[in-house]
C-alpha cells in the first residue's frame, strides 16, 4: 500500500505542486491564495484517488471521511503557509520553501489518512 500511495500521491503532488509553482512564479496573487488553490486541487484529486484507489472505499463520499479529510487538509495548508512564511523571513524563496515542506506534508498525510481519515 505504501508503494501505491507513493505513486498516486506522487502524481497528485507533482501535478498540484506544478500549479503552485506556476502561481508563485507568476506572482500575480498573494502567496496565501496560491496555497489555497494548491490545497483545493490537491484535496479534490487526493480525496477521490486515495479513498477509491488506495483505501478501496466503495462509499467514499461518506460524511465522516469528508470531514476528517478536510480537517487534515486545513492543517496541512496551515503548515505549508507557516513553512513558506518562515522561509521568507530566512530569505528563502516561497518556491524553495514549498518544495522542501510538501514531501513532509505528504508523508504525514499518508499516515493520518490510513489511521484516522479512512479508518
Amino acid at each position: 500500500m505504501k508503494i501505491k500511495f507513493l505513486v498516486i500521491g506522487g502524481l497528485n503532488c507533482i501535478f498540484s505542486n506544478l500549479i503552485l509553482q506556476i502561481l508563485l512564479w507568476l506572482d500575480f496573487i498573494p502567496v496565501i491564495f496560491s496555497t489555497i488553490i494548491f490545497i483545493f486541487l490537491y484535496t479534490i484529486l487526493g480525496f477521490i484517488l486515495y479513498s477509491k484507489v488506495l483505501f478501496n472505499k466503495k462509499n467514499f463520499f461518506k460524511r465522516s471521511y469528508i470531514i476528517k479529510y478536510l480537517i487534515l487538509l486545513f492543517f496541512s495548508w496551515i503548515i505549508l503557509n507557516l513553512a513558506i512564511f518562515v522561509g521568507i523571513n530566512l530569505d528563502i524563496s516561497p518556491k524553495i520553501s514549498s518544495i522542501l515542506i510538501i514531501p513532509i506534508i505528504a508523508m504525514n498525510s499518508y499516515f493520518i489518512q490510513k489511521s484516522w481519515v479512512f479508518n
